[in-house]
């Protein structure tokens, strides 16, 4: 027992000197991605309160699924027949990005607040996952939930 005892701290160094500057590099390595992430979201909902199918298009992944803040599951194809133009405005907020170790994968979490002349009709909570192919992001999944009130992460 003493034996495994003083090998602990070895190997828990050990583990720190391997993991802990892979995720500093990797938080250093993605600044511009996360920003190129952000932006693209807004893109998106922009083509989205715009009507925007091909730009939407252009967005979404083969495999594209939705889920929706009622529930429903969309593919890519359901939602690029749903996109019309909206008579309300989406904020964005509180964006947070995460990347996967390969860096060719990306989540997006952040807070809808969804307006109706200049009045908050809804606050919803939203999760976009994007893979980056040939050199493009795309966006693979998404999903909302309402929420009663806007709060903090």
């Amino acid at each position: 027992m003493k034996r495994i005892v003083s090998v602990l701290p070895v190997l828990a160094f050990v583990l720190v000197e391997l993991f802990v500057p892979v995720q500093r590099g990797l938080a250093a390595s993605h600044p511009s991605a996360g920003g190129e992430l952000i932006r693209l979201e807004a893109r998106w909902i922009n083509a989205i309160l715009n009507g925007d199918r091909s730009t939407v298009a252009a967005i979404l992944g083969e495999h594209f699924k939705h889920i929706t803040n009622e529930g429903t599951l969309l593919d890519r194809a359901q939602e690029l027949a749903s996109i019309k133009r909206e008579a309300f405005t989406i904020t964005l907020s509180e964006q947070t990005v995460d990347f996967n170790p390969n860096g060719d994968s990306g989540v997006l979490h952040g807070l809808d607040t969804i307006t109706q002349p200049g009045k908050a009709i809804k606050y919803q909570r939203f999760t976009d996952v994007f893979f980056k192919a040939n050199g493009a992001w795309l966006a693979i999944s998404a999903q909302e939930n309402v929420i009663a009130r806007q709060v903090r992460f």
